[in-house]
């Protein structure tokens, strides 16, 4: 994973080394528009030089401050979408937040069928609440690596069943 300050200007070079999915952070860019379309038009094309395919999906991350309906322009050209479970993005560790068991929920509820994965202070405590939020894709950072078994930690988080 890459966190770069403006993706549309990166993503590209992204598309072309063929990497199989995309994460937009809403708040990062105004061209979110014209990546978007740029990753639809790369979806599946295959590069004739090496055995690399453009990603297969493109998701859109939001912020615990940002409002949900700032997805809904975009949702038709977005694959998943990412809300992140913790308040200051970028840093291993922090906090899980509690607001983001509600932005999931009322995500759900409007979206019923979009993948919705959360980054951000996922651990196996937090991890069934978002589930049941309606969370289907989980990304846990430190509660794998600062775990005392981390083959362990891998099997509870693949028992949950997402």
């Amino acid at each position: 994973m890459a966190t770069v300050a403006n993706p549309e200007t990166e993503i590209k070079n992204w598309f072309d080394a063929g990497v199989r999915r995309v994460i937009v952070h809403i708040e990062s860019t105004d061209a979110l528009p014209q990546i978007l379309s740029m990753a639809k038009d790369n979806a599946h094309d295959r590069h004739e030089e090496d055995s690399f395919y453009a990603p297969r999906e493109i998701g859109i991350a939001i912020d615990l401050e940002t409002p949900n309906e700032s997805l809904d322009p975009w949702m038709r050209d977005a694959d998943f979408v990412q809300f992140m479970g913790i308040a200051k993005i970028g840093y291993q560790g922090q906090p899980f937040d509690e607001r983001v068991i509600q932005k999931v929920k009322e995500f759900r509820e409007k979206y019923p069928d979009v993948t919705i994965s959360v980054d951000g202070g996922v651990s196996l405590e937090t991890a069934s609440r978002l589930i049941e939020a309606g969370a289907n894709r989980l990304v846990a950072g430190s509660a794998i690596w600062k775990s005392e078994d981390i083959e362990e930690t891998i099997e509870k988080f693949k028992q949950l069943g997402i």
